[in-house]
């Protein structure tokens, strides 16, 4: 594994960084406690959306991402940082668009978003403010 790499000749993972990979695996976490578990997932999480313009255009199959985690990246997003994504592939950005809309039309935010006239995505007052559109 730390031979392969993320296909643009970048190694993955050093020789240290990978002996030590394997040997928290071959440990496994034998202390962990489900809360444990439950804060490592929403580090996990809170990461992800850190750091999704990066993570959507690895070559990973992110298709796999649950709903539920989906739904969570998205509470960590703004719709200003949801603009900036840009998902080649189509494969999480969309499901944590769409779940941010959900999470929006619950609250009753949804009635302040609108295409806009010149590009068509779908922005918010507070977004026009803060990013205008590059078309506009």
């Amino acid at each position: 594994a730390a031979e392969e790499d993320a296909g643009d000749g970048e190694q993955l993972l050093s020789p240290e960084e990978e002996a030590e990979r394997r040997a928290l695996l071959d440990e496994g976490f034998p202390t962990w406690t489900r809360a444990d578990y439950n804060r490592f997932v929403r580090a996990c999480e809170r990461f992800v959306a850190a750091h999704l313009p990066e993570i959507v255009n690895l070559p990973l199959d992110l298709s796999c991402v649950g709903d539920e985690a989906v739904f969570r990246i998205a509470e960590h997003l703004s719709a200003a940082a949801l603009a900036r994504v840009e998902d080649r592939r189509g494969k999480l950005a969309p499901r944590i668009f769409n779940a941010a809309l959900r999470q929006m039309a619950r609250r009753g935010a949804a009635r302040h978003l609108a295409p806009c006239r010149f590009c068509r995505r779908v922005v918010t007052p507070d977004l026009v403010r803060w990013e205008p559109c590059p078309g506009a």
